[in-house]
């Protein structure tokens, strides 16, 4: 699969690539990555969030993970080029995210 995810870090420009795979979304948001809206940060600026911000990130924006997923999916939507076999994320009923090939 040629389809690659380029991401960059909107606090210190930390930058990367990645892949629309199963299983990558949940590995970068457990990494400590976070975003909210078109806005990524990373590990390390989610580490010194409450030094500039007052609050821990996780404790200021409700609902992370969810947030991160529609992220993610933003991303696959907008830079893969081929899109038959990729996995979006939805939240189902008890909160949890699900893979749904689209």
């Amino acid at each position: 699969m040629a389809n690659k995810i380029r991401y960059r870090c909107s606090n210190c420009g930390q930058h990367g690539v990645t892949i629309p795979f199963p299983g990558i979304p949940e590995s970068m948001f457990f990494e400590g990555f976070r975003a909210h809206g078109d806005v990524l940060y990373c590990p390390d600026c989610v580490k010194t969030w409450k030094e500039r911000n007052g609050m821990e990130y996780d404790e200021q924006y409700k609902e992370p993970p969810h947030l991160f997923a529609m992220w993610w999916n933003r991303q696959v939507q907008t830079q893969a080029t081929d899109k038959s076999k990729i996995k979006t994320y939805r939240r189902n009923c008890v909160g949890d995210y699900a893979e749904v090939e689209g």
